[in-house]
């Protein structure tokens, strides 16, 4: 068992008694914080050692043959090979394993990790006696690869047994890291005669008592750090208690009645201004113009309108508009009409909450407590029946065309031949033509076919012209009627709407503004209390944190001639240090 001489040991437990007194009478430290326990913790490390922590650092992986030779090196059970593999690579523990182990006089606490996972070092443990670094690779790493390990094994320094298999020894002592470079292949038998051949094991007492040391300077600087933050924080408080004493010098020059009426009067602009908005939108809705608009959807929708309904009845054709057409359009206005209640109605309710939550705020800084919950009431089941009432289409979509028969078409066939044939009856009647009339006829008849085939055409082609143009115009007409009688109908449920909405809006600023009053009137009779009890309050307050400055300030002082024992403490030890180091 490794024990630190007795006027080491003497001068620390006085040092860290001393620094646990400063701590458990600084107030606002309680007995069980963090700083206390690790305290507590070096002190029983001094008063009963156990074991000596040392580290075993990996700087590349390790085989498993490797590590078996290791683990044997460093007197650790060989069934424990395969679980220290595992650990090192496992996130699960934190990238590292430990384990004790003893020898003729020593015992120590081995860690083992490897370099891409160095530990975070707390005040809660001491930093090893000393460490073993292994590299076994036959080839040096690149430059510059292991230049952040190097950095901190620097900066933490101590004894570091530099174990390499490369002939390249690329960590070296510098500063307060010593490092004794050992041949992998050339190692010995085991870590005892490491230590011995190297005279470690007598200095292991002064290494454990700096590493002591070092950790109390840790929670030394840390309970530094710890009271500067808390007289950061007793400046704030006493800044915020004169700001509060301000406050209550504010609040006694108070005005209610100027305060309710400037917060009456911004509530009802705020609603007036959210009248407007919800007016602008049942406006927008029916804008068929205006993008994503309830009659832009509309009118979108009737252009796309390209067919229209034929049946014949009666030799007539009728034509109309598809009704799966028009039941569509006035679903679309219905829902629109729903889809623009919906957003209203939460709009309102987000209004409310925010206007209540302004309000709330406002008063706040006047030490005055508001509490109002809306009471929205709409009458839907009317708006509703608006819907079902108004959304309805009244004009006719339909219209009747004579359609032509056979004897249309053989009329228009026949008409040049029976143009022809009227004059040649009349010049039958003639004496001196009748002979000639009769003999030209069969070749007046052959003539006039081809006419009467291109005149047929032409009475065929001009009627299809003319079917189409009237389908295009009835189409026309009817989508522009049905344009109109919807944008009447958007119109007619938006303004039914605005109205519902309006109403409900007034009602609530009503209740709002005369919940508002009775808060102000209960307000003022409390005021004059309030102030009262305000500046006891902050009075208790300033004269608790001039307590506890006064406490602060004898801590500081206490903390600077503790930091001066332990500086000298400190530099003595150092020194020795230095000097045992220095025969390696």
């Amino acid at each position: 068992m490794i024990t630190v001489p007795k006027v080491f040991y003497n001068r620390y437990v006085k040092a860290v008694d001393s620094l646990y007194d400063l701590m458990k009478n600084y107030p606002g430290i309680q007995m069980g914080h963090h700083l206390i326990t690790h305290l507590e913790e070096m002190r029983r490390r001094v008063v009963s050692p156990d074991a000596l922590p040392a580290e075993i650092i990996f700087l590349d992986t390790p085989s498993f043959d490797d590590l078996k030779k290791i683990v044997k090196f460093l007197g650790v059970n060989e069934v424990l090979v395969e679980d220290i593999q595992i650990a090192i690579t496992n996130a699960k523990t934190r990238y590292s394993y430990e384990t004790l182990v003893n020898f003729t006089g020593v015992n120590l606490r081995l860690k083992f990790y490897n370099s891409a996972h160095l530990p975070i070092r707390s005040t809660a443990a001491i930093q090893p006696v000393f460490k073993l670094a292994f590299w076994l690779s036959d080839e040096a790493p690149g430059s510059g690869e292991f230049e952040t390990i190097a950095l901190r094994l620097q900066s933490e320094g101590g004894i570091l047994f530099f174990i390499n298999t490369s002939e390249n020894q690329f960590l070296k002592t510098s500063g307060e890291l010593k490092v004794l470079p050992t041949s992998y292949k050339n190692m010995p038998e085991s870590i005892e005669v490491l230590l011995a051949s190297k005279g470690i094991t007598s200095m292991l007492p002064i290494f454990y008592g700096a590493r002591l040391l070092q950790g109390l300077e840790k929670i030394s600087d840390a309970f530094y750090q710890y009271v500067v933050q808390q007289e950061k924080d007793i400046k704030t408080k006493k800044f915020n208690a004169q700001q509060d004493i301000n406050q209550v010098k504010q609040d006694e020059q108070l005005n209610f009645r100027e305060l309710y009426q400037g917060i009456k009067k911004n509530l009802q602009r705020d609603f007036s201004e959210f009248e407007r908005g919800v007016n602008d939108a049942v406006i927008k809705m029916n804008q068929s113009r205006q993008e994503n608009s309830l009659m832009y959807k509309v009118s979108t929708e009737i252009d796309e309108i390209a067919t229209l309904e034929e049946q014949v009845i009666a030799g007539k054709l009728k034509m109309s508009l598809p009704e799966e057409k028009l039941t569509h359009v006035s679903q679309m206005i219905a829902t629109g009409i729903r889809n623009q209640m919906d957003q209203d109605v939460f709009s309102l309710k987000e209004f409310l909450n925010q206007e209540i939550e302004d309000c709330k705020k406002k008063l706040e800084q006047y030490h005055i407590e508001f509490s109002y919950s809306p009471n929205i009431q709409f009458n839907l089941s009317r708006v509703e029946a608006n819907i079902v009432e108004y959304n309805q289409f009244v004009q006719r979509y339909e219209t009747d065309k004579k359609n032509l028969e056979t004897g249309d078409y053989i009329r228009a066939a026949l008409k040049p031949f029976m143009t022809v044939f009227s004059l040649m009856m009349i010049l039958r009647f003639v004496p001196s033509l009748r002979k000639s009339v009769g003999e030209y006829i069969p070749y007046i008849g052959l003539a006039l076919a081809p006419f009467a085939i291109y005149t047929f055409y032409k009475f065929l082609k001009h009627t299809k012209e003319q079917k189409e143009l009237d389908y295009k115009n009835e189409l026309n007409r009817m989508r522009d009627t049905l344009y109109k009688e919807s944008k009447s109908i958007v119109k007619k449920l938006g303004d039914e709407w605005l109205r519902e909405l309006v109403s409900t809006l007034r009602d609530e600023l009503n209740e709002f503004i005369g919940e508002l009053e009775h808060t102000f009137s209960v307000a003022s009779d409390e005021h004059k209390t309030k102030i009262q009890d305000s500046q006891r309050a902050v009075q208790r307050r300033i004269q608790g944190l001039e307590q506890r400055d006064r406490a602060h300030q004898s801590t500081l002082k206490g903390k600077d001639s503790f930091d001066k024992l332990l500086a000298q403490f400190k530099g003595e030890l150092i020194q020795q240090y230095h000097e045992t180091i220095s025969k390696l």
